[in-house]
């Protein structure tokens, strides 16, 4: 960070350097597995598996500075990514829903005992739940019919999605086991699949909350302990392109735009900065979180356009299923296969607010705006 850092914060980026060097840089040339669960085993017994939770639930009670510290040191030393539905979306509703079976569920998340994905809308239809819907079967069991897209639904136990609870067709939030009767998967792409239900039998406890005021998808997905430590990652996985096609002949373009792309990271990177010193000093942020938001996806679509110019199909994490040829100026024996794949599932990582659309994003700011005016109109008559 740019202002200096107290001697505490120094002595813990100190001590989050050394942990990242100790559980994830010291396990290079290994297989990826053994590394995920050499990083996982140091969390746990670090206690650093969910810092940003409330330390009644498991989180490390950090300052906004030392979460800044620890989250953008990740994203630079390109550590493996949490598990971010059961972390990131599970885990507040659990939190702000106030659950019964709150406090093992969250263990669970925490510990890795417990893998989550996220079912979604299908394509064209944002987090529709219409198609979805949760009837009651009887006192303590629900029936859950229609259909979504599970995202990593191969590595998962648990598949988190809305469903709409009649009589007012009331978006909630349920939790499915995905080898539960009724269930089925069919395969769509290499990430994700199309879930179908078919009578699921979900008891009640597995209803999770009400999809309305902090547990409304916008709200869970405009994480500020996620949005404020983006620009690091990006602004690494700039570097690396960037240094690739810097010797490339007749590919200026490519690089200025890299370049411009590097200025508008950092200018990321300075508007994050400046909303942690509000975070830490208790002030209102200096733009809008939303706005922080989609500046940060606009840089990562940005990115991707760059990465798939310089790579072709080289740069998508799952290229098997291409039917066509477009390789970009780097050719397979120019870098690393593996090296591509992995920059492209680090950028792919970085876009987290996969429930939140630009359209959203921008209303957010409008009606932020708005509603700004109107206290200004009322502090002001006439």
């Amino acid at each position: 960070m740019r202002r200096s850092l107290s001697a505490d914060d120094k002595g813990f980026q100190t001590r989050v350097i050394a942990f990242i060097e100790a559980h994830w840089l010291a396990s290079a040339g290994q297989s990826d597995t053994l590394r995920l669960q050499r990083w996982q085993a140091g969390l746990v017994a670090e206690g650093w598996t969910v810092p940003h939770w409330p330390v009644e639930f498991g989180g490390c009670g950090w300052s906004a500075t030392q979460a800044y510290l620890w989250f953008s040191s990740c994203a630079q030393y390109n550590t493996p990514q949490s598990a971010r539905t059961g972390v990131d979306v599970v885990g507040p509703i659990l939190m702000a829903g106030k659950h019964p079976d709150a406090q093992d569920w969250l263990a669970d998340i925490a510990a890795f005992r417990s893998r989550w994905c996220l079912g979604i809308a299908e394509r064209g239809h944002h987090l529709d739940v219409v198609e979805t819907q949760i009837c009651q079967e009887d006192q303590e069991n629900w029936h859950l019919h229609g259909h979504k897209v599970g995202v990593d639904i191969q590595r998962c136990d648990w598949l988190c999605c809305l469903a709409a609870r009649p009589p007012a067709g009331i978006p909630v939030w349920v939790a499915v086991r995905v080898d539960a009767s009724g269930v089925k998967i069919q395969r769509t792409g290499t990430a994700s699949a199309r879930v179908d239900f078919d009578k699921v039998v979900i008891p009640h406890t597995h209803l999770l909350g009400d999809a309305v005021g902090v547990l409304a998808p916008d709200q869970l997905a405009l994480n500020p302990a996620r949005v404020l430590y983006r620009a690091r990652g990006l602004q690494r996985q700039i570097d690396v392109l960037t240094e690739i096609v810097a010797d490339f002949e007749g590919e200026e373009g490519l690089q200025q735009r890299l370049l411009a792309l590097a200025v508008a990271t950092r200018g990321l990177l300075a508007l994050e900065q400046r909303c942690v010193d509000a975070v830490q000093k208790g002030v209102p942020l200096p733009v809008p979180l939303a706005a922080l938001a989609l500046r940060g996806r606009e840089i990562f679509a940005q990115l991707g356009e760059l990465q798939m110019e310089s790579f072709g199909y080289y740069a998508l994490p799952y290229p098997d299923g291409l039917l066509t040829h477009n390789e970009g100026p780097v050719a397979p024996g120019d870098i690393s296969e593996t090296m591509v794949v992995a920059m492209a599932q680090q950028a792919g990582a970085l876009d987290e607010e996969f429930m939140l659309s630009r359209t959203t994003v921008r209303d957010q700011i409008a009606e932020q705006l708005r509603l700004s005016g109107t206290q200004d109109q009322a502090s002001h008559p006439g």
